[in-house]
């Protein structure tokens, strides 16, 4: 599907440093692949053209001349920008604007700059008379507006309907519905109420300028009207238009922030009147400002008001050791914040508890101190416990060791007799006959050669036939002899595929699956009467081995790659003429996570197919050629197996990909390992 293009900087820089996230990566594609046809190289050199599915670390790569400060600082606008833009996409047409500008911020990053469409406003020209549409249009257009037309009132309120302009041109004379009439229809819907109308005219009584006013517009311009004076009154209406908007959206924005801050206010207050730990602000000095319920009855008061009246040091009233306080204090000017930090403190009938207290200051915006506030935890059973605690965890951790090694016996015993009978059956069924055939060769032609030697000392005369038998005879032991080599080969190369002898997960080496999934397949790689061979493209980087169901995985390998040599025989028989290609890269994005891409160059899918083609029994081949399982199976291993991603990208009259991300290890991944 993509071009062959060779791994050009080095692995190990992009294995050292931080990389864009799996989930980034995915999103920047798609936003590529929907601004496509608006983008365009900012003229550098070092950029890439996007091709919706490009490794964008390579991008930023050759973008950033390869230079690493300013590739890491680019990796971080990025991912703050890519949260931004789901937030502001999520939001609909609420911020048009700033959505906008978040995406040319995305892309100047990556290299290219995004065309906007228009620059100046939307317009919507009503008017009855061809010729004042046409100059009108004309003149707008040129300078940077879009325009909408509508020849009557009627054909312009169902416009308005699905288009809502910046500002509305409108004749007054018209058939059927006159100028009034429709400003009135437009100020009584709520939708386009906002919409600003400029009547046009060649009616200049005082009467019909005040009535144009009275129904709801903001200009009046008679005819014949000259050009210069409707842009520049145009202009200044569509500037006021942009002012509102922005107005607005501040306003909603404010307000926004407003209810927000509310909604904080009263869930912080909630959370910290029923908090169950003790919840307090204290002065710099050691008094405290207030508290909570919880951390009154904690310390054995019977109200906050008692704490904060009866505690005038909290260093020398509360604290057990009052240099332990001070300790804690300095860290917390240090540090500005300090977590989980223990200490013994006095209750009020004299009682001592053990606490754990996590303080951080509150400063203004000059950095002068305010206050400090922070949360207590009463952890005196904890530390009582803590030696019992102790002991039994030793316990359970010498008990367990001993139940793995028992299990890690028995397992291994399974495992060896399941391997021996396999091997042995192998062995019977395979092996054994060709070791035979492949030791009676050397004999065969042992006795060749000594039979050969006594024919020619005997002096007996070889005929035609003969000395053709004479010549084909080695040959043909030695195809019989790359026969079984050959059998020998793809014996060893079932065993590493359907890892029958590992029925259970374990780290395996993923290359090695690929390469006996492309041994498997090379019989549908070379050529044939209908294409040339599938030239096969290889970037493997250095992976860890990954825990994982190898049986599993290698099937799902051969099902992406099958099908990838389908599309590839489908291009060819449809008239494709390229050199058809496979491609196969893998990549350690980041330590839990590889990345496996597999790709043809063939005739892509249509968006309708690649919505569909993970469902079971959903196929576009004929009747008897496909089950549509394989993708399916393919999907429910990696994803709901191995706790991974499959997603396909395609594109019609360039291939397909499907990019497969897996995690290192099964634990981490959260997937449901059940055998």
């Amino acid at each position: 599907m993509s071009a062959e293009t060779p791994f050009s900087e080095s692995h190990n820089t992009l294995y050292s440093r931080r990389v864009l996230s799996p989930t980034v990566g995915f999103y920047l594609r798609k936003l590529i692949r929907r601004n496509f046809d608006q983008l365009k190289l900012n003229g550098s050199n070092n950029a890439s053209l996007a091709d919706g599915w490009g490794d964008l670390d390579r991008i930023l790569t050759a973008y950033h001349h390869n230079n690493e400060r300013a590739i890491q600082e680019a990796i971080e606008q990025l991912e703050h920008l890519t949260r931004a833009h789901q937030v502001l996409s999520s939001q609909g047409t609420t911020f048009p604007e700033d959505l906008r500008d978040t995406e040319e911020a995305i892309f100047a990053i990556l290299g290219y700059q995004l065309q906007r469409k228009t620059d100046r406003g939307n317009i919507l020209v009503v008017d009855d008379t061809p010729a004042n549409v046409r100059v009108l249009t004309d003149a707008l257009v040129k300078h940077g507006y879009e325009i909408c037309s509508a020849m009557s009132g009627d054909r312009a309120l169902e416009i308005v309907q699905d288009f809502v302009p910046d500002l509305i041109l409108l004749d007054v004379m018209m058939p059927e519905m006159d100028g009034y009439t429709v400003c009135q229809r437009l100020k009584e819907r709520p939708e386009t109420h906002d919409i600003p109308v400029m009547f046009l005219s060649a009616i200049d009584n005082p009467s019909d300028k005040v009535r144009a006013f009275q129904v709801g517009g903001i200009d009046y311009i008679t005819k014949p009207f000259h050009l210069d004076e409707v842009i520049a009154r145009v202009s200044q209406q569509i500037d006021r238009r942009s002012l509102q908007k922005r107005l607005e959206q501040q306003n909603f924005r404010l307000h926004a922030e407003i209810q927000n801050y509310k909604q904080l206010e009263q869930r912080y207050r909630s959370i910290f009147d029923n908090a169950i730990d003790g919840m307090f602000q204290s002065t710099p000095e050691g008094q405290f400002i207030t508290a909570n319920s919880s951390l009154a009855r904690m310390y054995g008061y019977a109200s906050v008001e008692e704490l904060c009246t009866s505690i005038g040091d909290i260093a020398e009233q509360l604290y057990v050791q009052p240099d332990r306080r001070q300790e804690f204090m300095l860290a917390v000017q240090r540090d500005g914040e300090v977590s989980d930090f223990e200490a013994q403190v006095y209750c009020k009938n004299g009682t001592t508890l053990w606490i754990s207290e996590t303080v951080r200051s509150v400063k203004d915006a000059q950095n002068n101190l305010i206050f400090y506030e922070g949360t207590v935890k009463d952890i005196t059973d904890r530390k009582r416990n803590t030696e019992v605690l102790r002991l039994r965890s030793q316990e359970l951790e010498e008990t367990l060791v001993q139940l793995r090694h028992s299990q890690t016996k028995l397992l291994q015993q399974e495992k060896m007799s399941s391997l021996g009978q396999l091997v042995a059956g192998m062995a019977h069924e395979i092996n054994n006959p060709v070791s035979f055939i492949s030791g009676n060769l050397v004999y065969a032609e042992q006795y060749f050669e000594d039979l050969v030697r006594a024919f020619h000392e005997a002096g007996l005369e070889t005929g035609e036939d003969i000395e053709f038998v004479l010549k084909d005879l080695p040959v043909l032991l030695k195809s019989i002899r790359t026969g079984a080599d050959r059998i020998r080969l793809i014996v060893q190369a079932l065993k590493n595929f359907s890892r029958l002898d590992e029925a259970e997960e374990k780290q395996v080496d993923i290359h090695e699956g690929i390469e006996s999934t492309l041994l498997l397949l090379s019989h549908r790689l070379d050529a044939t009467p209908n294409r040339p061979k599938v030239k096969v493209i290889q970037d493997l980087g250095p992976l860890p081995k990954v825990h994982c169901f190898p049986g599993l995985l290698n099937q799902a390998f051969m099902n992406l790659m099958g099908n990838a040599i389908d599309a590839l025989d489908a291009n060819v028989a449809n008239g494709g003429y390229k050199q058809p290609k496979l491609e196969i890269r893998t990549k350690l994005v980041d330590p839990n996570q590889i990345m496996i891409w597999i790709s043809d160059n063939g005739s892509g899918m249509p968006t309708e197919v690649q919505e569909r083609i993970f469902d079971p029994f959903f196929t576009t081949k004929a009747v008897g050629e496909g089950t549509g399982m394989g993708l399916a199976i393919s999907y429910q291993v990696i994803v709901e197996k191995h706790g991974g991603q499959l997603e396909c990208i395609s594109v019609l009259g360039k291939g397909t990909e499907f990019v497969i991300m897996l995690p290192v290890s099964l634990e981490k991944s959260g997937a449901t390992i059940d055998l």
